[in-house]
This record gives C-alpha cells, sequence and structure tokens, in this order.
C-alpha cells in the first residue's frame, strides 16, 4: 500500500511546490527498411540518435541477401537499442514498409529511409500536429499524417547543397510520418518499389484522413541524390539552385565526402572499403568501421576462395585436351 501511494504522494508535493507532473511522450515507431547498405544504415542509425524526441521504438527489417551485410545490420541495430528483423529474399520496398509497419507499438509511425538526412528535430516537429490531430474529434479535422516539404537536395556525385524554394516545392513522400489509426483502417503501401509511398498517402487521404505538408525550412529532411535514386539533370530544373551548405548540415558533409569514396570507386565494395578502412588515418575512420572487425576476416576469406576458384580453373584448363583444328 505505502509504495503505491508513493507516486500519488510525489505528485502532491511537486503540485504544492509549483511544480507539474511530467507528461508521457506517446510512444513513437521509427520503420526503418533497408537492403544491402550497411554505410547509409549506420548513418541513418546516427540521424535517429540526435533526435530531440524522447520516447521512441527504431525498428529495422532488411532483406540483404549477403548474411554478412545482415549480421552487421543486426548489429548496429540492436547496439542502438533497436529491433531488428530479417526476411529471407528480396521484397519491394512497400511490402517491406508494410510488414515492418505491422510491427509497430507507436501510436505514431514514421517512415525513415536510410538514405536521406533528417535533422534532430524533424520527429518532433511531425509528430506534434499528429498528436495534437489525435486529441480532436471528427476524421475530417484532425491531422492523421505529416509529410514535408522538397526543399534541400545534396548531390553525391558534385558534393553540393541545391535548393528549390519552398513555396513552389511539394510534399515529399520519403518524409512520411502518420497515426497507427491509419494502417489500422487498412490503408497500406502498394507491393511495388515505386512511389509506394504516395499510394501509401493518396489512399488515406481518399479515406478521409487529413495530411499536413509543413515546410522544412530548418533542414528536418535533405534529399540524397546518389546511385540508387531517380535520374535528372539539375541544369534542365531552373528552380534548383546552388547554396552554400547550411551551417545545419556542415557538421555531416565529411561523412558525405568519405562515402562518396567508395560509391564513385570502380570495383570497390562496401564490405572490401570498409576492410581497407581499418588502415587508412581519415578522421572518421574509426567512428564507420567500429564495429566492422570481422568484415577484414570476411574479405579476407573472399579474396581466398576467388583465388583458389582461378587456381582450380587454370589446373582444369591444362589438363584438357586442345581443341582440334576446324
Amino acid at each position: 500500500m505505502l509504495r503505491s501511494m508513493v507516486p500519488l504522494l510525489l505528485l502532491g508535493l511537486m503540485a504544492r511546490c509549483g511544480q507539474s507532473a511530467p507528461t508521457r511522450q506517446p510512444l513513437v515507431t521509427v520503420a526503418v527498411v533497408t537492403y544491402d547498405r550497411p554505410l547509409f544504415l549506420k548513418q541513418a542509425l546516427l540521424y535517429i540518435s540526435r533526435q530531440d524526441y524522447g520516447n521512441i521504438e527504431l525498428l529495422v527489417l532488411d532483406d540483404s541477401g549477403n548474411a554478412a551485410v545482415a549480421a552487421h545490420a543486426q548489429h548496429i541495430t540492436e547496439a542502438a537499442g533497436g529491433t531488428f528483423y530479417s526476411l529471407p529474399f528480396r521484397h519491394s520496398i512497400g511490402d517491406k514498409r508494410n510488414i515492418i509497419a505491422g510491427y509497430a507499438t507507436g501510436e505514431v509511425i514514421v517512415h525513415w529511409d536510410d538514405d536521406d538526412y533528417f535533422g534532430p528535430t524533424r520527429l518532433s516537429n511531425q509528430v506534434a500536429p499528429i498528436l495534437a490531430g489525435a486529441q480532436q474529434a471528427g476524421e475530417g479535422k484532425r491531422t492523421s499524417l505529416t509529410l514535408l516539404k522538397h526543399g534541400y537536395y545534396w548531390v553525391l556525385a558534385k558534393q553540393a547543397m541545391y535548393k528549390i524554394p519552398f513555396d513552389s516545392a511539394g510534399a515529399h513522400l520519403g518524409s512520411l510520418a502518420y497515426h497507427r489509426r491509419v494502417y489500422d483502417a487498412g490503408v497500406r503501401y502498394s507491393n511495388n518499389s515505386l512511389a509506394e509511398d504516395y499510394k501509401f498517402a493518396e489512399t488515406a487521404v481518399h479515406a478521409g484522413f487529413v495530411a499536413q505538408v509543413l515546410r522544412n525550412d530548418h533542414g528536418d529532411f535533405v534529399y540524397v541524390r546518389h546511385d540508387n535514386t531517380w535520374k535528372f539533370r539539375l541544369e534542365n530544373y531552373p528552380k534548383f539552385v546552388k547554396v552554400p551548405a547550411p551551417s545545419w548540415f556542415k557538421q555531416d558533409i565529411a561523412w558525405y565526402e568519405l562515402y562518396q569514396s567508395v560509391l564513385f570507386s570502380p570495383g570497390v565494395t562496401q564490405l572490401a572499403w570498409l576492410a581497407a578502412t581499418q588502415q587508412q588515418q581519415h578522421p572518421l575512420t574509426s567512428q564507420l568501421a567500429a564495429g566492422h572487425q570481422w568484415y577484414a576476416h570476411i574479405a579476407a576469406e573472399s579474396a581466398a576462395e576467388a583465388r583458389r576458384e582461378e587456381e582450380e580453373g587454370e589446373k582444369g584448363a591444362k589438363k584438357r585436351p586442345p581443341s582440334p583444328n576446324r
């Protein structure tokens, strides 16, 4: 009985002292789907760790065909306090997003692309209108989804920041966040890997849920263009203007420079690069290589296996009789 009364006594004391009782932040699920991108995933987990919203459930779903990459993804996810799920074969991005949303227990589910930049206030800014909407009656009035506008683009090939005016920019579906009642109502991503997020938002709006588009002026989201993203030439789009990298992005530029050296190095895989960085003296080497110790062994074993196959092939060629003249 005494133990159960302690919280009540504490709340009474706080009230007499003019202090308000601490408010509980509703649980927010951050849902990350990934495939064979250990470097991007590690950086995404860093961005999640910087969030100023405290009550987070981190879920990562991976369908990498490489067992070593999947093992690394699980290692860094669990080290970050998250829960890791692995699929035995490739799925569409939309299917993966549906699967991971099914595991979510948070009141709000936030779609988190592993290859984009998200600032430390992303969650708090996008979640607030949804939680406020949860207190309102009537689906036609309360906000159930939020998205951030297009605006900043970091182009890896150019190592440069571009910007499109926010007033002329539309919503970027890669920044989708939604109340779980949307998912519970049967709204799903389409089972493909192109515009699957657009289909989710479109279906939700047609079902009567309200979506709110936020301006993204202060760096909550930067779209990172790399080899996996849709192609277009910036010169053909006059609204895209090259701008200096904002101050809030500068601390991460070195990481993108380092990543570019891997991405655009012919014949260099992420696994081989991770092993090689053990010997490099880059200021971020120790940070990026943390948790990758076994990659050196894996790379050595792979190289040895390739040499054995080559040697066996050469021996077989020597044993074969010469081809008859035609």
